[in-house]
């Protein structure tokens, strides 16, 4: 068995933004790990499904579907129940990030995304799914 810090981890980013999701998706893979990619929150949840994603990292305002809204359908799914969902956006108030708390999001990066800070937080994650287990 390997070691849950540095082994490859499935995430799925989703944002309208596309520049958005090309510097997470970029520095998630500098990282060794694999990145998936949804524009349209709509078209996410089958990405996450079909590579077993461990993370989402979801943008809170999004047209059509906004990032609580996401998150309580890949709650809803037996297969993305247990995905891990990180609020991955910048302009967000208190009230926004008690909803997002409230629809299962359990941590937060923020954009604009500074490379560093945006790895380190990664690292965060995966030292803290590492100690849970």
């Amino acid at each position: 068995m390997g070691d849950p810090a540095t082994d490859p981890v499935e995430f799925l980013v989703v944002d309208d933004t596309e520049s958005n999701l090309r510097l997470a998706a970029y520095l998630i893979e500098k990282m060794g790990h694999r990145a998936h990619v949804a524009c349209d929150p709509r078209r996410a949840l089958e990405p996450a499904k079909r590579h077993a994603c461990a993370y989402a990292l979801i943008d809170m305002h999004m047209p059509v579907v906004s990032g609580p809204a996401l998150a309580l359908t890949l709650r809803a799914e037996p297969s993305t129940r247990s995905m891990r969902l990180i609020l991955f956006s910048s302009s967000v108030t208190q009230a926004e990030v008690e909803t997002a708390r409230r629809s299962g999001f359990s941590g937060m990066l923020d954009k604009p995304c500074d490379p560093a800070l945006f790895m380190a937080g990664i690292r965060r994650l995966l030292q803290d799914r590492a100690r849970s287990g």
